[in-house]
């Protein structure tokens, strides 16, 4: 995947390194690529990104100098609810993101797990995170980020942005979907409104979840660590919630459109069972007009007669005419209007 650029396994013996850097004082970013130096740094700080599904890097993160037995058992836990957790010797976060392809373009999400010191941070994921390969490319590019707190609020700005353009294409999706639905294509858009409400739903679980971590890390006075992310808290809270009033507005569309499609599918059956009830109606009394003449006793007219059988047509015709004109008469060819009022 695209976010093992950086320092590779030929480049390192370090099982599970996707890939480090050394952020010396002045902001100046090297890859590592030296094993003997992948730790704490003296000078600076570092970052390391490790994937986690490497079953050897739990052995080198053992022994990773300044990481604590905690933040280890943090690192390789499986679960999978967003947590924000400041002491004084460290930030421990498992958030969402986008997981990345090579077009840029997935909708599927996956978790990052970092451990964050005041020279260390360490990140980890089972399958290639968006917002950390967006942020390894602004290194390679030049920018420079001066701690690892810093490093850590462009990955959560790199998870709005990707969130805000997964929004927007929902807004595009249902707005093509309404526009189907009042052509009375409604049979063909069930599908797509049914992923795109799921998608609005699972986007609004995680916004909600991750805001409030980080309002909790705004009001948090405890840790000396929460003030690394303290003085932005506030600015993400209110960017998703931004973002999450969207995805409710998306939503509550999307379920307004599965009302109105099921309203529309109840009227068009209604109008079939209409059609299908006139259509008994009119063939139920040539149907016992036929029956009568199929019994088999003496005495029915038209037997002896050579145009019997016309006699008998004609009957039922006259029969099947004097139905339609009752039918009429009592209102029931009023047949349903297509469409429905929109809701």
């Amino acid at each position: 995947m695209a976010d093992t650029v950086g320092v590779t396994m030929q480049e390192t013996p370090a099982p599970g390194l996707l890939c480090g850097f050394h952020v010396a004082a002045s902001g100046e970013s090297q890859p590592l690529s030296d094993i003997a130096i992948v730790g704490a740094a003296a000078d600076g700080w570092r970052w390391l990104h490790i994937n986690l599904a490497d079953q050897r890097a739990r052995g080198w993160l053992a022994s990773l100098p300044g990481l604590a037995r905690l933040d280890l058992d943090f690192l390789l836990s499986t679960d999978d609810i967003q947590q924000l957790v400041a002491t004084d010797d460290s930030i421990r976060g498992l958030i969402f993101d986008t997981i990345y392809t090579f077009d840029g373009r997935s909708e599927d999400f996956g978790f990052l797990r970092f451990i964050m010191t005041d020279r260390l941070l360490v990140t980890g994921r089972r399958q290639a995170m968006q917002a950390v390969e967006m942020v390894r490319r602004q290194i390679e590019g030049g920018r420079r980020f001066a701690t690892p707190a810093e490093l850590v609020k462009a990955i959560v700005e790199e998870i709005a942005y990707a969130i805000d353009g997964i929004v927007e294409n929902l807004a595009g999706e249902i707005d093509s979907i309404e526009d189907a639905i009042l052509k009375d294509r409604v049979d063909d858009e069930r599908k797509r409104l049914g992923r795109a409400r799921l998608m609005t739903v699972s986007i609004h679980r995680r916004l909600n979840g991750l805001r409030s971590l980080f309002r909790r890390i705004a009001v948090d006075q405890s840790a000396a660590m929460a003030h690394r992310l303290h003085k932005d808290a506030g600015h993400f809270v209110q960017r998703f919630d931004e973002i999450d009033h969207d995805v409710v507005e998306l939503r509550d569309r999307a379920r307004l459109l599965q009302d109105e499609i099921t309203l529309k599918l109840a009227e068009q059956t209604n109008r079939n069972l209409h059609i299908l009830s006139i259509v008994t109606t009119l063939l139920l009394p040539p149907t016992l007009l036929t029956g009568l003449f199929g019994m088999n006793v003496e005495g029915l007219p038209f037997t002896g007669s050579p145009a019997g059988f016309w006699w008998v047509a004609g009957l039922a015709l006259v029969v099947v005419a004097a139905a339609a004109w009752v039918l009429g008469i009592l209102g029931m060819f009023g047949l349903p209007r297509r469409g429905g009022r929109r809701h």
